[in-house]
């Protein structure tokens, strides 16, 4: 690495990378409080149905109104209540018809189906686990009805209540995601500029492992914070979805791919070090890319599908994308392990590598949770979480563009050293300098010029004076 080009943080005092870590600590704080004042992102209508009959048929029928885009997604699910002393794991057949309008006598098919096997599982005197029929990713009318049967293969009484269930967002927690969405964006772009400007004039090439990977780090972080979010529920369709997810998973990639350098203090190679990490990522990538968009067309031809029924392969493909982050996970820290056997034989870079390594350890821990949780590619369940994983990122973001900032003179060094490549002529660099070195032959030379246009000037105004005179006298002689 040019040296020119070190990051700051090696030249930062003790006392100025304490401030940085409090503050990075403190603003991590507030977000997770703002989070937790937030607004539960669901609102749930629930039809009970009491006093079911013993028999193996049973219909259910019901209504919601009211509804409006701004709500994003409605889903229909089904609750059924054990009330025996045993345990249930009932199969079960239902058929349903899902209707949508504006009008209270004008109804539309969303959706219908017939002999839909499922199985309801339950503890004894408890409820059921909920089963989910619809999801409904953009509300387009204002009013929806179902007309739900379930067919028991039983005939003895299991169940003596049911809970069918409208689910669907807050236009709060919408506006709450959006205000705090744009507002990590514009500060995001703010810092991809900063960033910019900072290495403006210095080759890429010169830059260090994680001066490039910033350098694509902070360009994503814009579209994690996902600037087409209203698209979601403006545009009737499966895309804006998995555009959002697609943007989450590039940038936990390229974050996973500067994490393991924060703990790498030591001369990487790229054949050993790079190349393997770039394959490894890449496969990651592509993985959850590929099941976030199953996952999004299989909802969209059949809304009404469970993913361990319907999609086999879906966990198999999920568990071995784990399985890889797994393998990166036990390479960071064994880089960890690496990186604090040989910090010690440069005493100078230590503090500076323990004050970027606590901060990467706590956004790698909150990364394991962050992908753990299947957070990539689902909504976020509360306000809380939303601005947690948000809140880090974006903190951690913004520290390394601060951190790893060239210095002013690097950059107007690398800007000079660009022009005297672009010029490539070194008579005229030669002739520039000395122009520079020595301005007293420059007035010389004005001085002499002005005296010689001065004359030229003299000379022409007796010539002209000598014509009229030569004229006049052979008039005389005529």
């Amino acid at each position: 690495m040019d040296e020119d080009l070190e990051p700051k943080v090696y030249s930062y005092s003790s006392r100025k990378k304490v401030i940085f870590f409090i503050l990075f600590i403190a603003f991590l704080l507030l977000s997770v409080g703002i989070g937790g004042l937030g607004s539960a992102p669901f609102e749930i209508k629930t039809m009970t149905y009491n006093n079911i009959s013993p028999k193996q048929n049973i219909p259910f029928f019901g209504e919601i109104t009211g509804l409006n885009r701004l709500q994003h997604s409605l889903f229909l699910g089904l609750q059924m209540n054990n009330n025996n002393n045993f345990a249930i794991q009932e199969n079960a057949i239902f058929n349903l018809s899902f209707y949508g309008g504006d009008v209270e006598y004008e109804w539309f098919v969303i959706t219908k189906f017939s002999g839909h096997e499922r199985q309801i599982v339950c503890e004894a005197n408890s409820k059921c686990d909920k089963i989910y029929f619809v999801n409904e990713n953009y509300i387009k009318y204002s009013r929806y009805r179902y007309n739900l049967t379930v067919y028991l293969d039983s005939e003895m009484h299991l169940f003596d209540r049911a809970d069918v269930t409208f689910e669907y967002y807050r236009k709060s927690f919408i506006l709450f995601r959006m205000v705090f969405g744009y507002f990590f964006g514009i500060f995001s772009l703010i810092f991809f500029c900063i960033w910019a400007r900072s290495t403006y004039g210095a080759p890429f090439k010169n830059l260090n492992y994680e001066q490039k990977w910033i350098t694509v780090l902070s360009f994503c972080l814009i579209f994690f914070n996902n600037p087409f979010y209203p698209t979601q529920f403006l545009i009737n369709g499966w895309f804006p979805d998995f555009l959002e997810s697609v943007f989450r998973v590039s940038f936990v990639i390229i974050l996973m791919g500067i994490m393991d350098n924060a703990f790498s203090p030591q001369e990487r190679i790229f054949k050993k070090f790079m190349l393997p990490k770039i394959i490894l990522l890449s496969v990651i990538f592509v993985l959850f890319v590929t099941i976030t968009l199953i996952e999004r067309l299989h909802l969209r031809t059949d809304p009404e599908y469970q993913t361990a029924d319907d999609l086999p392969l879906y966990y198999g493909a999920k568990i071995f994308a784990y399985i890889l982050f797994s393998v990166y996970a036990i390479w960071t820290i064994y880089c960890c392990y690496r990186a604090f056997r040989e910090i010690h034989k440069n005493p100078v870079k230590r503090l500076s590598f323990l004050y970027f390594f606590f901060l990467t350890f706590i956004t790698f821990v909150m990364l394991v949770i962050f992908i753990a949780s299947g957070f990539i590619h689902k909504v976020e369940n509360t306000s809380l979480v939303f601005l947690s994983w948000f809140g880090i990122f974006n903190l951690y973001t913004w520290t390394l563009i601060i951190v790893y900032r060239p210095s002013k003179i690097t950059r107007f060094q690398k800007l000079q050293e660009s022009d005297q490549n672009f010029t490539k002529n070194p008579k005229f660099l030669e002739q520039d300098q000395n122009s520079i070195e020595n301005p007293q032959e420059i007035s010389e030379k004005d001085e002499k010029l002005d005296k010689q246009n001065d004359k030229e000037d003299g000379l022409f105004e007796l010539d002209e004076i000598v014509e009229k005179t030569t004229s006049s006298e052979n008039d005389n002689l005529d």
